[in-house]
């Protein structure tokens, strides 16, 4: 039950060594794909589907590594790394993609993201206090940020790669959408932990980054909010 670890880098060299330092020595991992976009910045959602289709070359959809799992490259392990994450869908066969508690790097205290509620106009992330035992058990969700997370690749193959229309943020709530839309299940699995340096990997600059938000967010609304659109209801479903 291997995983090809896929890691958009945009950004200091020094926390992508930080990244792959925390996990390298995990059993789980099979082989590590580096997207480097800080020559040209592609953006993330193109980083992660040039890092998937590199996985699916190299072992296909049936082969020895049947998980793929895109890591941002200023997060690092605290507690569990992969294993949770791959016992998650082992035990959950409908489960086609799994996040794990990502804290704040400043606070391990603080859950920045336990999965995510609200997709549109903004992403609503579940957030919280490990000290209080908050999301503290494994559940479905919504969506996940692609912060961390594991997904099943007979799920990619079902549903395809990211939406490029997104250069940077909002690829990772329309793709759990396209999976639960699909029949597959969006887990959150508790015991992995992973530290995040939030808006470590933001773009070159803040007014340039404003502008792609905005884009990435009206994609999403073409796509789910407008009238008509294909996926409008599907958000209010109970799961």
């Amino acid at each position: 039950m291997m995983v090809d670890v896929i890691i958009p880098h945009y950004g200091p060299d020094g926390d992508l060594e930080a990244c792959i330092k925390s996990f390298e020595g995990d059993p789980m991992v099979n082989e590590i794909f580096v997207i480097d976009n800080n020559k040209e910045n592609k953006g993330f959602t193109a980083a992660v589907n040039e890092g998937i289709k590199m996985s699916i070359r190299a072992d296909g959809i049936y082969g020895e590594v049947p998980f793929v799992a895109v890591v941002n490259n200023d997060t690092t392990v605290i507690e569990g790394g992969f294993t949770p994450l791959v016992e998650r869908m082992s035990k959950t066969p409908e489960c086609g993609l799994v996040c794990p508690c990502t804290v704040h790097s400043e606070n391990h205290d603080q859950i920045v993201h336990a999965g995510g509620e609200q997709m549109f106009p903004n992403g609503v992330h579940r957030s919280g206090l490990r000290s209080l035992q908050q999301w503290n058990e494994p559940c479905k969700v919504k969506w996940a940020s692609f912060v961390v997370v594991l997904i099943r690749k007979t799920a990619i193959m079902d549903i395809g790669l990211l939406d490029e229309k997104m250069f940077l943020i909002c690829s990772d709530s329309d793709y759990c959408v396209r999976l639960r839309y699909a029949g597959w299940q969006c887990w959150y699995e508790p015991t992995s932990i992973w530290d995040h340096k939030i808006g470590e990997s933001g773009a070159p600059t803040s007014g340039e980054s404003r502008m792609i938000q905005r884009l990435d967010t009206f994609a999403l609304y073409e796509k789910y909010v407008k009238p008509g659109s294909i996926f409008q209801q599907l958000d209010k479903e109970v799961m």
